[in-house]
């Protein structure tokens, strides 16, 4: 007879199916789930998120502002793995091998537990579609593109 912990790990795809009319509580379960996929091997979880900003130019580093290094401050206290993605990084790519990953940088990675969007009222075309994206892959977003663009 498998464990909770066990059968816990394994979810079925049906559980992750996107609605457009995603509630506060589909979020919360999803995000639930997508803990369980990531425990790590001694039994903890360690969700990881990812705070988007928009860089103002292509060459520009990737640096925090003072909310959003108190942003990651906090959430790294609180347990959580963090890091900070420009949006100009991510590229948006379909495929039916691996629908649980995403580019950034050029280098395929899993995808964040949740995203914080740290992009303000000018986020660009591309920026809200990389958060679309990521919706449509089961990832919250906080501030959601419907969000940004109302």
């Amino acid at each position: 007879m498998k464990s909770q912990e066990e059968n816990s790990s394994q979810i079925p795809d049906d559980l992750c199916s996107v609605r457009s009319d995603r509630t506060e509580e589909n979020v919360a379960q999803v995000s639930q789930e997508r803990v369980k996929e990531e425990k790590t091997g001694r039994g903890k979880f360690k969700p990881m998120g990812w705070i988007i900003i928009q860089k103002k130019s292509i060459g520009e580093p990737i640096v925090p502002s003072y909310s959003t290094g108190r942003l990651i401050d906090v959430f790294t206290k609180a347990g959580f793995e963090m890091e900070l993605v420009s949006a100009s990084n991510v590229d948006v790519y379909l495929t039916d091998d691996d629908r649980k990953s995403v580019l950034v940088d050029g280098k395929v990675r899993r995808l964040p537990t949740f995203v914080l969007a740290r992009t303000g009222a000018k986020t660009d075309f591309y920026t809200l579609a990389v958060y679309r994206h990521l919706e449509k892959l089961d990832v919250p977003v906080i501030n959601s593109s419907q969000s940004i663009e109302d």
